[in-house]
């Protein structure tokens, strides 16, 4: 993706919002452990008021933040009632909250590198062009900026 940020003069922009994105990954704070990391509407069930989560093929040891960006990027309001409920049963202060906003915008660059047709597995035609990226960063911007 680097030649398509430096082509529209933003690499250095980029790098900034990368860099923050790491020092905010090593919080020391940010909770760990064993997350599902495929959490999405098609894994779970729910059938007589029981919830059944399904489809463990990708769970591993990370931080709990990353588990509900799908819930984010669905709605804030999604993501609200998921806080609410996971609350009922752990701590999840809004620092952690706040690192969630962080992996949605990671979960959107491995997107946009997969639709600039950067990742060694895309086999379709790229859906982005380069220009795309001016108004793409200026979101993740003001997203980081927020952290």
């Amino acid at each position: 993706m680097r030649q398509d940020l430096e082509q529209v003069g933003l690499w250095n922009e980029m790098t900034r919002i990368a860099n923050k994105l790491k020092l905010l990954l090593v919080d020391p704070h940010l909770d760990q452990g064993v997350c599902h990391m495929d959490l999405k509407p098609d894994n779970v069930h729910v059938t007589n008021g029981i919830i059944k989560v399904f489809d463990f093929d990708s769970a591993g040891w990370s931080w709990r933040s990353i588990e509900p960006y799908r819930a984010l990027i669905e709605s804030e309001e999604y993501f609200n009632a998921w806080l609410r409920g996971y609350r009922e049963y752990r701590p999840f202060d809004d620092r952690n909250a706040s690192a969630v906003m962080a992996f949605t915008v990671i979960a959107k660059i491995r997107d946009v590198v997969w639709e600039l047709g950067r990742n060694p597995n895309s086999r379709e035609q790229p859906k982005l062009r380069p220009d795309d990226l001016i108004e793409i960063v200026e979101r993740w911007k003001s997203i980081v900026d927020r952290l």
